[in-house]
């Protein structure tokens, strides 16, 4: 215990004095100083020394206040000893305000007599508010949490090197996930992604990525390949429906890419599941009934016409006028006509509600896919989905366009599941898939891919902007899935309460000493005051950062934890250093003279509608004829 009496009584003494000084000097300056002045002009020399003895007096009675408030504060105050955290735009605010109000502070005897009636005493009940909480600012001791990052790179041969404002931080193996997770403007792609994308080019990683503001990710690629120049040989090509004039052509239903037939019932779940959504948690009669219809038309294609196997090819036969005929052309391949045995026998039974209604519950779904745009990239063969062969390795950007998302989602979502049945396979060359606003998409156990793809040295990079997201697309339990098998997790700011306290719990708590403080007043029998302060030590347990820590970053501020580092857990503030050149992407298909790329695109539509319709009537139909 700590008795300040001597010290006390003298402020408490001169704080008096001050503000009975400050009363006369308000008096003199707001009342008085006219009429004096008029009846005895020699009082004008006492008046300027009142405005210049003015300003220190305000001076002192201010350092005398924050004094005794810095003495008084709080009769039990808690802190970490280490260098705590204060919201910065209170701080800021705080700052602006104590400014403001010093100014005016100092030059309020410069104004008119009427204005001072009323400025003056705002200004000092404005300093009766404000100093305590510049005192509590001094006494946590700064606004700007420490940066907790690495000092030296660990650059290996597969390894992604993030730098940030006072270090880096090393994602040595990108092979066991990554997570990069932050609300609209925190800087996931340019702070995270786009260093991603750089280091993976350098390093000769070949890969998807799923640009969903084209051609933002796409520019990144091509602006990397020329600034390394592509030492490993990458092809880059491009998947965009939007500007057919920067698109390659792709087929992902290649008969290649479909050696079983498990593998066409994953495609078509994919392309039901992404056409709706709702069809991925809670699948129905109608749903399930769809994807065995379009399981059944890949495989036919796939086995009875492998020159026509694109997925044009195919929603043209769903959406044929004679779904009877389709039925029957279908019941001439083994295997298709199993998948519709119970479709097949409702048209037996003259059954045809039922049967309509599955019919038309496949066709309203895919009817927005049946473009002549769609049409005409997906019915060429520019790319070969085999993304990491060794001998061929490749750079495959999927454009899409937020405005046309829920329409180009499922074609997408198609060709990375394809790719992905590829890559995931052992002695491939190293590779990497990206996908930006990743809960756009929805590719069948992409949960597992992290966690299976690793020994076959691919990187998952899965960006999303809140965790309820991802819940919303894959469920809950596959999304703990998800988040369990991203080993390397970055956290920008926060949009959720949720989100924040999950991010604070991963990051976990500490034993923290704690300083006690405790000021009190009590008076002795004499009459006298003493003033008594303790200060004591505790040992407690808290959160290394605290939920609303994470909803306060700054952009390009992230926490998160990456494997196989030396620290257990990072905060930094990243630096993203574009290329001082950049290399956009310009029109690159070419069209033989005479036409323009409009009429290919519209005579290859009318060309797959025809080819269709004379496929289906190489088969008779059998229902037809029995009526």
């Amino acid at each position: 215990m700590m008795t300040y009496r001597p010290l006390v009584e003298l402020c408490f003494l001169l704080f008096m004095v001050l503000c009975v000084l400050l009363g006369i000097e308000y008096c003199l300056l707001a009342f008085s100083r006219d009429w004096l002045v008029e009846a005895y002009p020699l009082l004008t020399s006492v008046f300027d020394q009142v405005r210049r003895l003015g300003i220190l007096l305000r001076i002192t009675w201010l350092l005398t206040y924050a004094g005794l408030w810095l003495l008084f504060s709080g009769t039990n105050v808690n802190q970490p000893v280490t260098k705590a955290d204060y919201p910065r735009g209170s701080a800021l605010l705080i700052l602006l305000l104590l400014l403001v109000t010093g100014y005016y502070g100092l030059t309020v005897q410069s104004y008119q007599p009427r204005v001072i009636r009323w400025l003056y005493p705002m200004l000092v009940l404005s300093m009766f508010i404000i100093v305590p909480f510049m005192v509590t600012l001094f006494r946590r001791g700064g606004v700007k949490p420490k940066e907790r990052s690495e000092r030296a790179t660990m650059d290996t041969p597969d390894s992604v090197v993030i730098r940030t404002k006072k270090g880096y931080l090393n994602v040595v193996n990108p092979y066991r996930g990554i997570l990069v997770m932050g609300s609209s403007g925190s800087g996931k792609s340019e702070s995270i992604g786009n260093t991603l994308l750089q280091q993976f080019v350098r390093k000769g990683f070949s890969g998807i990525v799923y640009d969903f503001k084209f051609p933002v990710l796409a520019n990144v690629l091509n602006t990397a390949l020329h600034r390394h120049g592509n030492p490993h040989g990458l092809q880059y090509y491009i998947v965009n429906f939007a500007d057919l004039s920067r698109s390659h052509r792709c087929n992902p239903l290649a008969p290649e890419n479909i050696p079983t037939l498990s593998h066409a019932e994953e495609y078509a779940q994919t392309i039901v599941s992404n056409l709706d959504t709702a069809t991925i948690k809670h699948r129905d009669f109608f749903a399930s009934s769809a994807q065995t219809w379009l399981t059944a038309l890949i495989w036919f294609f796939r086995t009875e016409h492998p020159q026509h196997c694109t997925l044009p090819h195919v929603i043209n036969t769903a959406l044929y006028p004679d779904y009877t005929h389709v039925i029957s052309m279908l019941e001439a391949n083994p295997q298709s006509a199993d998948l519709i045995r119970s479709i097949a026998t409702a048209v037996r039974n003259k059954a045809e509600k039922q049967l309509a209604g599955v019919i038309a519950s496949l066709q309203m779904m895919i009817t927005r896919l049946n473009s002549p745009e769609m049409a005409w990239v997906l019915s060429g063969s520019d790319v070969n989905l085999n993304i990491n062969d060794p001998r061929q390795p490749k750079l495959l950007c999927l454009g899409s366009d937020p405005a046309l998302v829920e329409t180009f989602s499922p074609v997408i979502s198609l060709i990375i599941t394809v790719a992905l049945k590829q890559m995931n396979q052992p002695g491939k060359q190293k590779s990497f898939v990206l996908l930006d606003e990743a809960p756009t998409l929805y590719i069948p156990r992409f949960e597992l891919i992290p966690a299976t793809a690793r020994s076959n040295r691919v990187a998952s990079v899965y960006m999303v902007q809140d965790l309820s997201q991802m819940v919303d697309r894959y469920g809950k339990d596959k999304a703990e899935v998800m988040l369990a098998n991203l080993s390397n997790q970055f956290y920008g700011k926060a949009s959720s309460v949720e989100t924040a306290k999950r991010v604070s719990e991963m990051i976990g708590r500490e034993e923290q000493r704690i300083r006690n403080y405790s000021q009190g007043m009590s008076r002795s029998g004499s009459g006298s005051r003493n003033l008594s302060q303790n200060v004591s030590m505790s040992q407690q347990e808290r959160l290394l950062i605290r939920p609303q820590e994470v909803m306060q970053l700054s952009p390009g501020e992230f926490i998160g934890q990456t494997v196989e580092s030396r620290l257990p857990y990072f905060r930094a503030q990243t630096r993203w250093q574009p290329a001082s050149k950049q290399y956009t992407i310009t029109p690159f298909v070419k069209i033989g003279s005479g036409t323009t790329l409009n009429e290919e695109v519209a005579h290859n539509f009318r060309k797959i509608r025809s080819e269709v319709a004379r496929i289906v009537q190489l088969y008779p139909n059998i229902y037809r004829s029995s009526e």
